[in-house]
């Protein structure tokens, strides 16, 4: 039997009997017996592939694939089957999917077709049955789907770019997959890789020992829930050096609020962690060396009263020993957010808890920068708290990239809301991502999420909608710009407009993406 969702090797894991992390959808393979040796073995292959792949085979071109495309593409395991007829797997895209594959098997030209459809194909292999007639295609696809985030980062404002590729930590863009997406050139460094090739479209997870996965897999729950998350752990860098990290993970929203990726930053803190583990109970010692670590550090009592800052304090804040003892660090902290501080600081004082909050403190030059606070008690042998150890870890180059990427996208859809033509955005298959004020209220909508394809029923003229069609339909196939004329429907007054529409090809990262379009009204002049 090729695959066998229940059957186990001597190893406890069947090479083909289930995909990375169990996720491997009900693949039906009741006639396996009957198979030709050449489906059987392109399956293998494929199933054991890193690489997205998918394959058509035999007169009712039955579609299988593996998980890689599975993750690259949301297909969705509890709705489609693996091993169905291709129309099931692919619905209302099968005609055109079919006229491609028809065209790969007839002509063998698959740049010619595939590429049509798939942007992010690679290879295309016809696979012969026993009797060496064609009776399929197998087609490779790369690690693309996720280029839409990637291009706005490598694109975006010098700003943004500046911030993420001058950070000092290991900055990471990552999917709902968990696959990395981006990593700036200091991650690089840091992980001690020859390349960028090393880590991108490949799993987070894939970085970590597996006891350190369940805090990755919490972090990015909650990251695409809505919630930051930090924690530290211990990972190697890809030549072996063992390091601590610690890890921050935030969601990245789009203009309609929704998260679509996360945003990870590892900040390699290992020395330290190497300088709490070598601490003993002398304070002198121990404020030697917390002296040498980048974060910002202090000491109080079991009260609360600090005692102890070190250097970089000092440095940071431009402060002096007598202005900082005791409470004297509120001086330093923004009016607003310190009474909320006072009170959670107070709060963990009382209840002997650890202490963790985000709030700014202001530097030697009076600017505010965003530090992430951790705060642990100090036990004595009895277990009684005599001390706390508090950090205080600058994480404004993360928010100011969190900023950037909302504010650049802000920005493009406030001069688009204020353009007197029409604007619209569109995705491979033409459905519409964005569309401005003027043309939603043309046709009598609020957001553009309800532009479906019934509204163009209901709005263009029933002799042109023939004609939107086929020109929307020939531009996707050809991945061309277009333009033409037809009647639309002026919600306000009913009457149908003549409208001049110019179609333009956009493409990212020299991939066709989709469609952006502008239109203005020719009513008058065709009167």
């Amino acid at each position: 039997m090729l695959l066998d969702t229940n059957s186990n090797s001597s190893s406890g894991q069947g090479k083909y009997s289930n995909l990375k992390n169990n996720k491997i959808i009900d693949v039906r393979l009741n006639q396996h017996d009957a198979w030709d040796t050449s489906l059987s073995a392109q399956i293998k292959i494929m199933l054991s592939s890193n690489l997205p792949m998918f394959l058509f085979w035999g007169n009712e071109y039955l579609c299988f694939y593996n998980e890689a495309f599975q993750l690259n593409n949301n297909v969705t395991e509890t709705l489609i089957k693996n091993g169905s007829p291709a129309e099931v797997i692919w619905q209302t895209k099968w005609s055109d999917v079919k006229y491609a594959v028809d065209k790969i098997c007839s002509t063998d030209k698959s740049d010619s077709y595939i590429k049509k459809f798939f942007k992010n194909v690679e290879i295309c292999s016809l696979i012969y049955n026993d009797q060496g007639n064609l009776d399929g295609t197998l087609i490779i696809c790369n690690n693309t789907s996720d280029i839409n985030i990637f291009d706005k980062i490598e694109n975006n404002e010098p700003f943004t770019k500046t911030i993420l590729e001058n950070s000092p930590d290991c900055i990471k863009v990552i999917d709902k997959a968990g696959t990395i997406i981006y990593m700036n050139d200091n991650g690089v460094n840091i992980l001690e890789a020859n390349s960028k090739g090393d880590f991108l479209y490949k799993g987070w997870a894939n970085l970590w020992e597996e006891e350190y996965v369940p805090l990755l897999d919490n972090a990015i729950l909650n990251g695409f829930n809505g919630f930051v998350t930090n924690f530290q752990a211990p990972a190697s860098t890809v030549k072996g050096t063992s390091k601590w990290w610690e890890i921050t993970v935030s969601p990245i929203r789009n203009n309609t609020k929704e998260i679509d990726y996360l945003l990870v930053t590892s900040r390699d803190i290992t020395e330290y962690k190497t300088a709490l583990s070598k601490a003993t109970d002398s304070d002198k010692r121990f404020e030697t060396l917390a002296d040498n670590i980048p974060n910002l550090a202090w000491m109080a009592d079991a009260n609360g009263w600090i005692f102890w800052y070190n250097k970089q304090w000092y440095e940071y804040t431009g402060t002096i020993e007598e202005d900082m003892k005791g409470w004297g660090w509120q001086s330093v902290h923004d009016e607003i957010e310190l009474p909320k501080v006072m009170e959670k600081w107070t709060y963990a004082i009382s209840v002997g808890e650890p202490f963790e909050m985000i709030f700014p403190l202001k530097a030697a030059d009076g600017s505010f920068n965003h530090f992430l606070t951790r705060v642990l008690p100090i036990k004595n042998k009895d277990g009684i708290i005599d001390k706390w150890f508090g950090t205080n870890t600058n994480i404004s180059n993360q928010i100011n990239i969190e900023n950037a990427l909302k504010d650049s996208e802000e920005r493009f859809r406030n001069l688009a809301d204020q353009s007197p033509v029409w604007i619209w955005l569109t995705d491979t298959d033409v459905n519409i991502l964005y569309a401005n004020l003027n043309l939603l209220k043309f046709v009598g909508l609020k957001h553009t999420n309800e532009f479906t394809g019934k509204v163009w029923e209901d709005v263009v003229h029933p002799n042109d909608i023939e004609k939107v069609y086929k020109n929307y339909h020939e531009g996707a196939v050809n991945q061309t710009s277009f333009s033409f004329e037809c009647r639309i429907k002026n919600s306000e007054n009913g009457i149908y407009e003549w409208i001049f529409l110019q179609v333009v090809a956009r493409y990212e990262a020299g991939i066709f993406a989709g469609f952006i379009g502008t239109a203005i009204n020719v009513h008058q002049k065709k009167e």
